[in-house]
C-alpha cells in the first residue's frame, strides 16, 4: 500500500481555529510578513522586548503551512550549520557563536516551560555518523573542532555507533548529548501561535501581501487598529530594494528584565507535559525594564522603536499592500522563507528535501534497532540522510536532495531499507517533500530595505527550528526595537553583519546548481569535491541543505 502523501505531524494535532484574513485599512508599529517559526518568534520577541509595541502578523496561507510545519523537528543549537561550516567562515568568533547558540536553545526550552507549551521536547543530542570511509575523517575533524570550542562529544567507533543505532552502514559516529532537542513541529507551531496571541499580537491568515512601498505621508498620530479604523489613504512609493549598508551598529544593551506582561495559567506546566496546549491569563504586573534612550542605537524616543525605526531610517514608514486593503507600519520584518518575492535582491535559492515516516515499531523491532537514547541521527555526506524516532516510535527518515523539484523515484525508501535492513517489513505510512530556503553560506542572514524600515530574514538552510528565534532577535536589532542583554553581542558578529554571497542570476543559476548537485553526488562516492565544487567554495558559494 503506498504511503499517504501527507505530513505526518498533522495527524495527531487538533486543528487550530483559523485566524481571520486582514481586510480594510489600518496601522501598527511592527508588521511581520510570514507566519512560520521566524515570524512567530519575531512577534513574541518584539512583545517581550517592548510590551507597548502594536504588532501585526500576516500569513498568506495558514500559520506554519510551509517548511515550519513539515520539517523533521531537529531543534539544533548551532547558529552556523555545524561547527565545521562555522569554523571555516568565522573561526575567530566561534566561541561567541556557540555560546549564543546554546543559550538560544536554553531560552526556547525556558519559553515553552514558562507558557506551558507541550512541544514534545526531548533533549536527546545528535548522533552524526559516517556511512563511507572518507566521512570518518570528517567526523574526526568535527570532533577536534568541538573539543577546541569546549564541548565534550563522545567519539565512537563502528561498534559503539551501532550500539546507539544498529545499522550495518554506520562506520563511526560523534554523539553530542547537549546540542539538539527533538520537537513535534506542529505542536511547537501551535504553541508559539498561542503565546503570540496571549501577548497581544494580532494575527491574520489567508492574507497575501503583494507589495511593500515607502510611506511618504506625514507622521501619524496615535496607533490605529488594523482592519478597523486606520488611515484614509496610503501613498504609493518605491518598491523595496535591498539596502547594501545593512550593518549599522547598536548602542548599549539594556539589562535583562523579567517577562511580567503575560504568564502561564499553570506555573507547574513543563515542556514535555501532556495536555491540549497552553493556557494563558493576563498579568497586571509591571512590564520588564528594557531601556530605550538617546544612547541606545536607533531607540531614540523612549522604550521600543526609536525615531528612525518608527518612520524608517530616512524618516518614512512602510505601506503594505494587502489585496484590496492597506496596512501602514512603522517597520516590517519579512520572514517568508523559500517563498520570497517582496524584496528585491534575493540571497537564497529553494531546494527540496523529502521525508517519509514508518508505522510504529513493535517491541521486537525497537529492540533490534536499539536507539535507546533516541538521538537525532544524520550522516555527513553532501547529499545526506537524517533520521529520528517520533513520540510513538515511528522512524522518520529524510534526505537532502539539493534539487529544484522533489524526487519521487523511490531512492529515499531504498536508502532507508539499506540503512536499517532489520526493518524491512515495516510499512511506510506517510511521505512528503518541501522546499528548503538555502543560503550560499548555509545560515540565515538579515538584510534591510527601504532605508532600514524593512528587515528580511532568509536562508536557514534546513536548520531553522531553533535558529529562527536568534534570527528574530537580529531582525529586531536591525529595526531598533528595544535592546536586550545580547543586542551588542549579536551586532559584533561577522555572521550577523555580513551578507552571504549571492547565487548568479538566471539563466546561469539553474544549470549551475544542476551541475553542482551532480558534483555533490560524485563527491559523496569518494570524498573528493572536484573542480566545480572547489571553484564554488573559493567564491563562497555553498550549495545544499
Amino acid at each position: 500500500m503506498p504511503p499517504e502523501p501527507a505530513v505526518f505531524w498533522e495527524r495527531d494535532v487538533a486543528p487550530r481555529d483559523p485566524e481571520p484574513p486582514y481586510t480594510g485599512r489600518g496601522t501598527c508599529d511592527l508588521a511581520i510578513v510570514g507566519g512560520g517559526y521566524t515570524g512567530l518568534w519575531t512577534a513574541i520577541r518584539a512583545r517581550e522586548r517592548d510590551p507597548s509595541l502594536d504588532v501585526v502578523l500576516l500569513e498568506r496561507g495558514r500559520l506554519g503551512g510551509a517548511a515550519s510545519g513539515r520539517n523533521a523537528g531537529f531543534c539544533a543549537a548551532t547558529l552556523t550549520h555545524g561547527v565545521r561550516n562555522g569554523a571555516a567562515r568565522w573561526w575567530d568568533q566561534m566561541l561567541e557563536l556557540e555560546r549564543l547558540g546554546h543559550e538560544n536553545l536554553l531560552a526556547i526550552a525556558a519559553t515553552l516551560r514558562r507558557y506551558g507549551v507541550d512541544a514534545g521536547w526531548e533533549l536527546t543530542g545528535s548522533l552524526r555518523v559516517a556511512t563511507a570511509p572518507w566521512q570518518l575523517d570528517v567526523l574526526r575533524e568535527d570532533a577536534e573542532t568541538a573539543f577546541e570550542l569546549g564541548w565534550q562529544p563522545a567519539v565512537l567507533g563502528a561498534a559503539g555507533t551501532r550500539r546507539q543505532a544498529a545499522s550495518p552502514r554506520f562506520l563511526g559516529g560523534v554523539w553530542d548529548r547537549e546540542d539538539t532537542a527533538l520537537v513535534h513541529p506542529v505542536r511547537l507551531l501551535h504553541g508559539l501561535a498561542a503565546i503570540a496571541r496571549a501577548l497581544g499580537v494580532r494575527m491574520y491568515e489567508n492574507t497575501t501581501v503583494t507589495a511593500l512601498d515607502r510611506d511618504t505621508t506625514p507622521a501619524r498620530g496615535p496607533r490605529g487598529d488594523a482592519g478597523r479604523a486606520g488611515d484614509a489613504a496610503a501613498a504609493h512609493g518605491e518598491v523595496a530594494d535591498l539596502d547594501r549598508d545593512a550593518s549599522r551598529r547598536h548602542g548599549a544593551a539594556a539589562p535583562r528584565g523579567s517577562h511580567g506582561d503575560v504568564r502561564p495559567a499553570d506555573d507547574a506546566a513543563a515542556c514535555g507535559a501532556s495536555g491540549e496546549g497552553a493556557g494563558f491569563e493576563r498579568d497586571a504586573s509591571p512590564a520588564h525594564g528594557l531601556r530605550g534612550d538617546a544612547s541606545s542605537g536607533a531607540c531614540g524616543e523612549g522604550v521600543g522603536l526609536g525615531r528612525d525605526a518608527r518612520r524608517g531610517r530616512g524618516g518614512a514608514g512602510v505601506v503594505l499592500r494587502v489585496g484590496e486593503g492597506v496596512l501602514r507600519a512603522r517597520c516590517v520584518v519579512v520572514a517568508t522563507g523559500a517563498v520570497d518575492s517582496l524584496v528585491r535582491g534575493r540571497v537564497t535559492v529553494a531546494v527540496h528535501d523529502r521525508v517519509l515516516v514508518t508505522e510504529p515499531l513493535g517491541a521486537a523491532q525497537r529492540a533490534e534497532v536499539g536507539w535507546v537514547h533516541r538521538q537525532g541521527v544524520a550522516d555527513v555526506a553532501h547529499l545526506f540522510h537524517y533520521a529520528r524516532l517520533t513520540p510513538d516510535d515511528r522512524v522518520l527518515w529524510g534526505g537532502s536532495e539539493a534539487a529544484s523539484k522533489p524526487r519521487t523515484d523511490g531512492r529515499l525508501e531504498a536508502a532507508f531499507r539499506a540503512t536499517f535492513p532489520q526493518l524491512e517489513d515495516v510499512a511506510v505510512t506517510h511521505a512528503w517533500s518541501g522546499a528548503v530556503d538555502t543560503s550560499a553560506r548555509f545560515t540565515a542572514s538579515t538584510t534591510t530595505a527601504l532605508g532600514g524600515a524593512v528587515a528580511r530574514v532568509a536562508g536557514h538552510t534546513g536548520l531553522g527550528v531553533a535558529a529562527s528565534r536568534f534570527a528574530a532577535d537580529v531582525a529586531l536589532d536591525r529595526l531598533g526595537v528595544a535592546p536586550d542583554a545580547e543586542t551588542d553581542a549579536r551586532a559584533r558578529l561577522d555572521a550577523v553583519r555580513e551578507e552571504p554571497v549571492r547565487y548568479p542570476p538566471e539563466p546561469l543559476r539553474t544549470p549551475l546548481l544542476a551541475l553542482a548537485r551532480r558534483a555533490l553526488a560524485r563527491a559523496d562516492r569518494d570524498g573528493r569535491p572536484g573542480l566545480l565544487l572547489r571553484a564554488m567554495e573559493r567564491r563562497g558559494l555553498g550549495f545544499g541543505s
